[in-house]
Formats: structure tokens, sequence, C-alpha cells
């Protein structure tokens, strides 16, 4: 009897220890940390990575317009006295058919003002080919300045010094015509020996001085007038009269 009582207190032993055992908590494993060549995972709050942009392609920079003027196509003598005509034309408000072109010369001129700069006026210092064309209509001359192209185009009315003025005023007051209807056909400066300024009157006097001056070829109601002049337009001399 007592060997049966042992035994099952043996068997309550074994089994309550087996019970233990399987009870008790195993082991966590620790998370293995990645290896420097997997790539990690992407948390779901963080941002998508920001794509490299490509790289421009290298380009040779464009030219600068200011530093690089593009000049207009140059046209030929007749086009550039065309448009040099019918710009006359449109200036005298005539027909063109009026104006008359008398001579064409190709001249390159130092600036563009053309040979013939507005005071006050500022002008690119560049050599500008071009023409000299002097025109006829209503029986006065004109003379135009052009470029190349036909499209720089102007009407050079350069003024008379004061002394050549002075003798176109004085022939002006002896014939009693207005100053337009004078036309100069040549200026030429002069050094006279005295005041008479070569063409003394009978029985004045006058200061034995060097006298510079200008002699002036005048045309007026179909006539020539030979008109001297001094300097400062003080002294006025009506010399020679030619039909």
């Amino acid at each position: 009897m007592n060997l049966k009582l042992i035994i099952t207190l043996s068997l309550i032993m074994l089994t309550m220890m087996a019970c233990d055992r399987a009870a008790a908590p195993t082991a966590t494993s620790q998370p293995s940390e990645p290896s420097p060549d997997s790539p990690a995972e992407e948390s779901p709050s963080s941002p998508p990575p920001t794509p490299t942009p490509p790289r421009p392609e290298q380009t040779s920079p464009l030219p600068d317009p200011a530093s690089s003027p593009i000049e207009p196509p140059s046209q030929s003598p007749d086009q550039v006295v065309a448009a040099a005509k019918e710009h006359l034309a449109n200036e005298l408000g005539i027909a063109s058919g009026d104006v008359t072109a008398m001579a064409v010369e190709p001249v390159e001129w130092s600036d563009a003002s053309l040979g013939c700069p507005e005071p006050g006026k500022a002008y690119a210092q560049v050599i500008t080919p071009g023409y000299r064309i002097v025109f006829e209509a209503g029986q006065k001359e004109y003379e135009l300045h052009t470029d190349q192209s036909g499209q720089a185009i102007v009407i050079c009315e350069k003024e008379l010094e004061k002394g050549p003025a002075a003798g176109v005023a004085y022939l002006s007051d002896e014939l009693g015509i207005p100053t337009q209807e004078i036309e100069v056909l040549s200026v030429e400066m002069y050094e006279w020996p005295d005041t008479s300024l070569g063409c003394p009157e009978p029985g004045k006097s006058y200061a034995q001085v060097v006298t510079t001056g200008y002699r002036l070829i005048l045309r007026a109601q179909d006539k020539q007038y030979e008109v001297h002049v001094d300097q400062e337009g003080q002294i006025t001399v009506l010399c020679d009269v030619k039909r």
C-alpha cells in the first residue's frame, strides 16, 4: 500500500514539474541589424525622395544685339537714288517726276551723320558708306546724303557763315527780292590788300590793311553776280554782273 502511494505521489510531482516548464516564457529573439549593403526600409510617414534634375546641356551664349549691330543690306546705286528722289519729292510736296538727278557720287562718311550733323545730336562714330546725290527741282539744286541702303537720307543744307550770309543779304536788298530766290554758286576765301576788297570805287580812299573775306558768285533773275565781303560781313561790295 505504501508503495502505491509513493508511486502516485512521484507521478504527481513529475506532472507538476512538466507543467512548470511549459509555462515558463521563451527567450525573445533580438532583431537582427540590417547589413550595410541592404537597403533601408522606408517609413510610411517619410516624404518621397526628391529626384535629381538632369544637368543642363552646355550651349554657346547668344550674341548681344547691342554689341553686334546688324547692318542693313546695301542696295544698288539706282535704288538708292530712287529712294532719295522720293524723299526729296515728299519733303517739297511735289511729284517725284519733277525731281531730276544731276550727279551721284559714292562717299564714305566719317560717322552716322552722313556729313550733315545736327547741332546737339550724337551720332555713331563709325565709317558709313553711302552716296552724295545732287537733284534739281524747281530750278533749284538740292544735295542729299545717304547710306548705302537708302534707309538713312539727309537733305544737306549747310548754313552760310556770317560773311557769305551778309553777301547774300546785301544782294537781296540791292535787287529787292527774297534771299530764297538767290542761288549760291560758289564761295571762296580771299585776302585783299586793302578794305576795297578788290573792287575800289574811283575817288574813294581805303585803309591799307590786309582784309580777309569771301568772293561769292551768286545767281538771281537769270544773272550772275560777284560779291566780295569781309569775314565779319561788315563790308560788302558788288563787283560784277554777268548775264
